[in-house]
């Protein structure tokens, strides 16, 4: 009832924002009011997104609502005095751009909105506002389909981002478009690909996210789903199997219940999440950058005694690398293998950091107990049969 269209989707009418015009305080009272409630019932609620992906017309039944770049400021004016006033640590995230081009370019509707919001000249600045974040939220759409988008655009949002001291997070994805190009390491269909090569090719996405991207955050959708229309597990972490389903895929009503399976997907996303923990800061790598080959990241912990460096093996061999870092020597080894056969599986054959044999079409995860660090790690790498 705070909608235009009077519903949560524009209903097909052709408006730059679904929002009365008269309700934006009261939207936002809604938001705070309720995250207020979430906190003093011992929620930690971080982050208050009011929009999603404002670019889109949402015209065909699903919810959400365009956002011209002055309705999200106007809204999150409202929005931090009603957090203001409840004495909320929740900070506001915008602007969950639907690719990463339109935070820095672009025309329309919403669109470079990294100067729109933080640029102190600009008619639509809110970058002074105490309860916004400082950060830009985007989604891997659309932009990874090739190898030139995946490494340039994910550079010149960290770029833009940067000049007004702004983190990066990675809000959404999943294998939403076409299926990535062969010259990028993916096979040439959907149809032709395995899970294990559909949840390899996410992995490589987070090493280019996180790694050109400079980005802090990293967030799937969705959790759980039915298997469908020979999509395999492009849209979930784990599969969702109604009562008396044969195969993987689902059709049926899970409202009787069902089965869940942990999925390739939720495997490789653990190669990274499970270890690199919050307050983990990426240091530098040499070596370990062929984004069709053998891409590596490593990252140390707050108190300087842990690195963790995870390894996305896209050959269909095996590649022999060492690990060193600088002036200092590992002091306890723990490797977690991700492939066709493994599920992070604790690998005790590969604890000697100088000679690791990191198999073909896999993500690896090595975990090294340290003195103090240097904060540089070299990575060489040798191909194997």
């Amino acid at each position: 009832y705070f909608t235009k269209s009077g519903k949560a989707n524009t209903n097909n009418q052709s408006l730059t924002c679904n929002l009365k015009d008269n309700r934006y305080d009261k939207f936002a009272e809604f938001l705070a009011t309720t995250t207020r409630h979430f906190v003093d019932e011992g929620y930690n609620v971080t982050y208050i997104d009011p929009v999603n992906e404002p670019r889109y017309d949402w015209k065909d039944g699903q919810e959400g609502s365009p956002w011209e770049n002055s309705n999200i400021a106007k809204l999150a004016k409202e929005l931090d005095k009603s957090i203001t006033s409840r004495n909320l640590s929740t900070k506001i995230l915008i602007p969950e751009a639907s690719s990463w081009d339109l935070l820095y370019s672009g025309t329309g509707r919403a669109s470079k909105q990294i100067n729109a919001f933080f640029k102190s000249t600009s008619s639509n600045y809110i970058g002074d506002l105490p309860s916004l974040a400082k950060v830009v939220a985007g989604h891997s759409y659309w932009t990874f389909g090739n190898n030139s988008d995946l490494k340039d655009i994910r550079e010149k949002v960290r770029d833009a981002a940067q000049e007004y001291g702004l983190e990066v997070m990675q809000t959404e994805w999943s294998m939403l478009d076409a299926a990535p190009s062969t010259s990028a390491g993916f096979p040439d269909s959907y149809d032709a690909a395995t899970k294990m090569d559909i949840a390899l090719y996410m992995g490589k996405l987070i090493y280019c996210d996180l790694n050109y991207g400079n980005m802090s955050g990293w967030s799937y959708w969705t959790a759980f789903a039915q298997e469908k229309y020979s999509q395999k597990n492009r849209f979930y972490l784990i599969r969702i199997n109604a009562q008396g389903d044969s195969g993987e895929e689902s059709y049926g009503d899970i409202k009787n219940g069902g089965k869940l399976t942990a999925d390739k997907n939720l495997w490789v996303l653990g190669n990274y999440s499970r270890f690199i923990r919050p307050g983990y800061k990426r240091v530098s790598v040499d070596g370990a950058d062929e984004m069709n080959d053998l891409m590596g990241s490593s990252w140390l912990s707050p108190d300087g005694n842990t690195l963790v460096t995870v390894l996305v093996n896209m050959n269909r061999k095996s590649r022999n690398i060492s690990l060193s870092l600088a002036d200092k020597s590992f002091e306890n080894i723990k490797t977690y293998v991700t492939n066709k056969i493994n599920n992070l599986r604790l690998t005790p054959a590969l604890s000697d950091a100088s000679n690791m044999e990191i198999p073909a079409k896999s993500v690896v995860t090595v975990v090294a107990t340290l003195g103090n660090s240097s904060g540089i790690s070299t990575i060489k790498a040798d191909s194997k049969n």
